[in-house]
C-alpha cells in the first residue's frame, strides 16, 4: 500500500522550520576561538533532523543541502576547533536556504535546489580553511519571508491545560448568568428590564469567548487517523490477513478531547473488523471477493455533530446468532428477540458478555468489547451505529458532538427531585392516559404501543432506587408524561411526573464515590444554584 507523504507536510513543515531557526540562531555561538561543545552538538543536531525528515518526505534538494551542513558541523565536532568566519558564513547561508526551501515545500512548490552553496560547505568539510572559498554576505529576507516572520510571531503555542482551564472558566460565567437571570425575576420593573437586557449582552459574549476557546482546542482527526496504517500491517500480519485502508475527511477538525477519548474506541473498531470481520484471503477468493480486504474509515460534518465511520467489506454479522445468544444469555425472551427489529438486533452486540464468535482471540472478540466502545462513545455524548450484511461487511457508524464542553439536557421532574438527560438519547415525549399502557409492575412486562410495536415502560424513579410510583398521589393515574428514549440499543419509555424544560449544561465530573453508582454519568447546575445529576439512561436500564 502506497504511502500517501502528503497528508505530513504540514507536520514536516512546523518542525522543519523550526529547526531551521534554531539552527541560524545557534550558529552564532560558533563564531568563538573555542565553541562549546553543547552548542556544536545542538547545531549537529538541527541539521541533522532537517536532514532525516526531508528524507522521509523525499525531499532530495533540502537532503543535500542539510547533509552537507552536517558534514562541516561533524568537522567542528570532531577537531574541537574554531571555524574561521567564510565557514560560519556559509553555514549561516544554508540556514537561511534550508528555511526558504522549506517554506517552498510548504506552499507546495517545487525548493530550488542549491547545488553551489552545497559544494562550498562539502570543500569545507574537508578544510574549513580552504582560502578557495571566498566569503559571502548573507542576502536579506525577501518579503515573502519576513512576511512568514511576522505571521509566526503573531502564533503561540498554549498548553492544552490552559486551554482546558479557560473552558472550565467560561462555563462557569454561563452558569453566573443562568443565575442572575433567576435572580432577575424577584426584581420590580422597570429596573428588571434593563438588568435582563444587560444579563443577555454578558450571556452573548460569553458564548462567543467559550466558542473561541472550543475553536482553540480544535484539532484535525488526522492525529488520530496517520496512526492507524502502521497499527493495521501489524495486525494483519499477526492473523495471517490482507488488508487496505483507506481514509477519508482526515482534515475534519475535533475538539481535541474527542480525539484522545476516541483513539482506542478506533482501534478496538479496527482490530474487531480485521479479525472478526474480514475473512482470510483463501476464503475471500472462495467468496468471490478479492484477496485483499477492504478497510474504510471516513469522517464528516454534520452541522454541529461528527459522524465518524468504520466499515469493512468482511462476512458481516448473523443477526440471528445474535438473538440466539441474547436468549441464551437470558437477556431475551424468544417472543422479545423475535420481535427485536434488525437494526436493534445488531446492538445486542455491545452488550456485556455476548458473542457469536466461536473463539475469542487475544486481538478482539466481537461482542466481548464492543460494550466498551459504546460506552466510551456515549460518555462523549454520542451515539453508536451498527450497520451491518451478512457477506457483505460491517458500518460502524459513530454520531459525535464536535466539542464536549456543553450539552443540551432535557429536565424532568420524579419523586420531587430534578435529573437531567442528554437530548441526543431522547427520542421523543408523549402525554398518555392509564389505559395507554398495560401495567403489571415495573419491569419489562409493562409495555406501551409505539410506532407500531410495544416498548418496555419504567418509572423513572424506581430505576434510580428512590421508591415511589409517583411524585404526589404514589401511584400511575391522570395523563402521565413519559419520555421515549434509546438505551443500550433499545427504545424504552421513562415514566417521569413533569417536563422542566431544556437547557445546556456544563458538565461537572461526579464524585469518586457517585461515580460508582450505576446510571449517573455528571452533574450540572441550574441557574437557581441547584445541582442535578446527569443520568446515563443505558446503564441506568441496564442495572
Amino acid at each position: 500500500m502506497p504511502l500517501d507523504l502528503s497528508k505530513y507536510l504540514a507536520l514536516f513543515v512546523s518542525e522543519a522550520s523550526e529547526h531551521a531557526e534554531q539552527l541560524g540562531q545557534e550558529l552564532v555561538g560558533l563564531d568563538v576561538p573555542t565553541p562549546a561543545a553543547d552548542v556544536v552538538d545542538s547545531v549537529f543536531r538541527h541539521a541533522h533532523s532537517i536532514k532525516g525528515m526531508a528524507a522521509s518526505m523525499e525531499f532530495p534538494e533540502i537532503v543535500e543541502l542539510a547533509h552537507a551542513a552536517e558534514s562541516l558541523v561533524g568537522t567542528v565536532r570532531q577537531s574541537k576547533a574554531a571555524l574561521p568566519r567564510p565557514a560560519i558564513d556559509a553555514l549561516l547561508l544554508a540556514a537561511n536556504g534550508l528555511g526558504r526551501q522549506i517554506r517552498e515545500r510548504g506552499d507546495g512548490k517545487a525548493a530550488g535546489a542549491l547545488p553551489e552553496l552545497a559544494e562550498r560547505l562539502r570543500r569545507l568539510a574537508v578544510d574549513p580553511h580552504a582560502v578557495d572559498v571566498p566569503p559571502a554576505a548573507l542576502p536579506a529576507p525577501a518579503a515573502t519571508e519576513t512576511h512568514s516572520l511576522r505571521e509566526r510571531l503573531r502564533s503561540v503555542r498554549v498548553k492544552t491545560e490552559l486551554l482546558d482551564d479557560l473552558l472550565e472558566v467560561a462555563g462557569e460565567l454561563i452558569l453566573e448568568t443562568s443565575r442572575l437571570r433567576e435572580l432577575s425575576r424577584g426584581v420590580a420593573q422597570p429596573v428588571r428590564a434593563q438588568l435582563d437586557e444587560g444579563v443577555d449582552r454578558m450571556q452573548a459574549m460569553l458564548r462567543s469567548f467559550h466558542q473561541r476557546i472550543v475553536a482553540a482546542r480544535l484539532t484535525p482527526i488526522s492525529l488520530l487517523t496517520d496512526q492507524l496504517p502502521r497499527h493495521l500491517r501489524e495486525l494483519a500480519h499477526q492473523i495471517g490477513r490482507e488488508v487496505e485502508l483507506s481514509v477519508a475527511g482526515a482534515e475534519v477538525e475535533v475538539d481535541r478531547a474527542i480525539v484522545d477519548d476516541l483513539a482506542d474506541a478506533l482501534l478496538h473498531l479496527l482490530r474487531n473488523c480485521i479479525d472478526h470481520g474480514i475473512e482470510p484471503p483463501e476464503a475471500r477468493e472462495k467468496a468471490g471477493k478479492p484477496r485483499r480486504g477492504a478497510l474504510r474509515v471516513e469522517a464528516r460534518r454534520d452541522r454541529d455533530r461528527l459522524i465518524l465511520e468504520v466499515a469493512d467489506d468482511g462476512r458481516g454479522f448473523d443477526v440471528e446468532r445474535l438473538r440466539a445468544a441474547a436468549v441464551k444469555r437470558g437477556t431475551l425472551t424468544e417472543a422479545a428477540a423475535r420481535a427485536l427489529p434488525d437494526s436493534e438486533a445488531l446492538m445486542l452486540a455491545c452488550l456485556p458478555g455476548l458473542s457469536t464468535a466461536e473463539t475469542v482471540t487475544e486481538i478482539s472478540g466481537r461482542g466481548v468489547g464492543l460494550d466498551a466502545v459504546k460506552s466510551a462513545i456515549e460518555g462523549l455524548g454520542g451515539t453508536l451505529e451498527i450497520d451491518s450484511r451478512p457477506g457483505q461487511g460491517t458500518v460502524f457508524r459513530m454520531r459525535l458532538p464536535l466539542a464536549v464542553a456543553l450539552i443540551h439536557v432535557l429536565l424532568a421532574e420524579v419523586d420531587r427531585e430534578v435529573v437531567a438527560l442528554p437530548v441526543a438519547k431522547v427520542l421523543g415525549a408523549l402525554e398518555l392516559a392509564d389505559a395507554s399502557w398495560q401495567t403489571s409492575g415495573f419491569d419489562e412486562d409493562s409495555t406501551l404501543e409505539h410506532e407500531g410495536r410495544r416498548i418496555p415502560v419504567f418509572h423513572l424513579g424506581k430505576l434510580l432506587g428512590w421508591g415511589g410510583l409517583g411524585a404526589y398521589e404514589g401511584e400511575w393515574v391522570g395523563v402521565q408524561p413519559v419520555l421515549i428514549v434509546e438505551a443500550g440499543g433499545r427504545t424504552v419509555a421513562l415514566k417521569v411526573d413533569r417536563l422542566v424544560g431544556q437547557q445546556e449544561a456544563v458538565l461537572k465530573p461526579l464524585a469518586s464515590q457517585l461515580s460508582q453508582v450505576p446510571g449517573l454519568s455528571a452533574v450540572t447546575i441550574l441557574g437557581t444554584g441547584r445541582p442535578v445529576f446527569v443520568l446515563d439512561v443505558p446503564k441506568l436500564v441496564e442495572a
